[in-house]
């Protein structure tokens, strides 16, 4: 009897004790999430009185960044060339495959690439930056998914693939297609041509 008595208070204690651990790791976590800021957001850093948004000539905002390996920056930072914005997932397969011709881009203009991407598991993301050996930043879109708060400020009639910013920060041009990834190539080397 007194054995029985001994383990009901043991699985009382324990019982306890988890239900008091889920909830310190439930505190935790919404703590945490309630100071996750997200991937991408807006700086203050954007030229005041000056109109800014994501049509062809317009001026773009600033928006700040982290990275899938938690390197912050900003958009600016990588105007000092010209720089493509690439949207993509590894789910596509044409996104995909045109890492090959940003590569080559990358590598021919010496420009800059920013890829912004809505895939989720960002390990399987790392390795296959790694093993594509992509040297540009790539940016999990934790909050946009391309046409909500951001990007929906840019009021795009379709979805976009790529954007070409110039280094005095607006937009030369935009594709709404990843099959565009030639007219792409065409369109970047007009742009050099010209100068």
């Amino acid at each position: 009897m007194k054995s029985k008595r001994a383990f009901a208070k043991f699985s009382l204690q324990r019982g306890t004790f988890i239900l008091c651990l889920f909830f310190a790791i439930s505190i935790s976590l919404a703590a945490q999430s309630a100071n996750t800021k997200p991937n991408i957001s807006q700086d203050e850093l954007t030229p005041k009185g000056e109109t800014t948004g994501w049509s062809q000539g317009n001026l773009v905002p600033n928006l700040m960044f982290n990275d899938v390996y938690t390197k912050q920056f900003d958009l600016y930072s990588l105007l000092d060339k010209p720089l493509i914005i690439e949207f993509t997932s590894l789910k596509c397969s044409q996104c995909t495959s045109n890492k090959t011709a940003l590569k080559s881009f990358y590598k021919r203009y010496n420009i800059n690439i920013l890829s912004i991407t809505t895939d989720e598991h960002i390990n399987q993301l790392r390795k296959f930056i790694k093993d594509n050996k992509l040297n540009w930043s790539t940016v999990y879109d934790d909050a946009t998914k391309y046409d909500q708060e951001t990007f929906s400020k840019g009021k795009f009639d379709q979805e976009p693939k790529f954007l070409l910013i110039t280094p005095d920060k607006r937009i030369h041009s935009i594709f709404y297609n990843t099959r565009d990834i030639g007219k792409l190539g065409v369109t970047l080397k007009t742009y050099f041509s010209s100068y």
